[in-house]
C-alpha cells in the first residue's frame, strides 16, 4: 500500500505543477459502517482542478486511522494453564481513495462565496486492516474468532458537500462508501466508510507555458 500512495502521490505532483488550482484538506472522519465498533481517521485530501471552471477533479485521500483498543479471549487446553485469558488488542485501518469528481454548482452568492456539490461516480480504494495483540502466548493459547489483517481493494462511490469562502478557503462535507464488493466471511468488520468533516485552502495559479 505504502508503494500504490507513493506512486499515486508523484502523479499527483506533476500533474499539480501543471494545473491550473489545487487544493488541500484535513479535519476528522468517523467510519460509518461500523456502528458501535466506531473507526476514527484523520484525512488528507488533495485536489487538481486542470480547468478554470473547475466543473470536475481529480481527487486523492488518504485516511490515517486512529488505532483503537480492544478485547479479546484465548483458550488453551494446557491443563497447567489458565483455562481462558483476556487480552488486550489495538486495531487500526487505513485507507487510500482517489477518482474524479464532478462538482455542480449549487450556489453562488455576489461574494463569490460558492455552495457546490461533489460526485464521485466511481473511485478506487485500498484499505489496510490491522489487528495485534499485547503479551499474547502464540505457542500455548488459541482465539477464537480472531481478527485478522487485511488488505482489501474495489470500487467505491463518494459524494459530498463544499462551500469555498474568502476567496482560497473551504469547508466541505464528504461520505465515502464502502467497497462495492462482498466482504470475506473470516473478517469481522465491515469495510470502511469515512464520513470526513474538513477544512482547507485553494491555491489558484497558472503555469507559464
Amino acid at each position: 500500500m505504502r508503494k500504490i500512495f507513493l506512486l499515486t502521490a508523484a502523479l499527483f505532483i506533476s500533474f499539480i505543477l501543471k494545473s491550473q488550482s489545487v487544493s488541500i484538506s484535513t479535519g476528522i472522519a468517523p467510519d460509518a459502517n461500523n456502528p458501535g465498533n466506531t473507526f476514527w481517521f484523520v484525512p488528507v485530501e488533495l485536489q487538481w482542478h486542470p480547468f478554470i471552471d473547475e466543473k470536475f477533479s481529480f481527487v486523492m485521500d488518504y485516511d490515517f486511522g486512529l488505532s483503537k483498543k480492544s478485547t479479546g479471549e484465548a483458550y488453551t487446553t494446557n491443563s497447567s494453564l489458565p483455562g481462558h485469558v483476556q487480552l488486550n488488542e489495538r486495531l487500526g485501518t487505513n485507507l487510500l481513495t482517489f477518482g474524479v469528481s464532478l462538482n455542480i454548482k449549487l450556489f453562488q452568492a455576489k461574494n463569490k462565496n460558492l455552495a457546490e456539490l461533489s460526485l464521485m461516480p466511481l473511485g478506487c480504494s485500498f484499505q489496510r486492516f490491522k489487528a495485534s495483540f499485547k503479551n499474547f502466548d502464540q505457542k500455548n493459547y488459541e482465539i477464537l474468532n480472531q481478527d485478522v489483517n487485511r488488505n482489501s481493494n474495489g470500487l467505491i462511490m463518494a459524494f459530498g458537500l463544499r462551500y469555498r469562502f474568502d476567496k482560497n478557503k473551504i469547508i466541505s462535507i464528504n461520505l465515502q462508501t464502502p467497497l462495492l464488493k462482498s466482504r470475506k466471511h473470516d473478517f469481522n468488520y465491515q469495510y470502511a466508510a469515512p464520513a470526513r468533516f474538513m477544512f482547507g485552502y485553494q491555491l489558484k495559479y497558472k503555469m507559464n507555458k
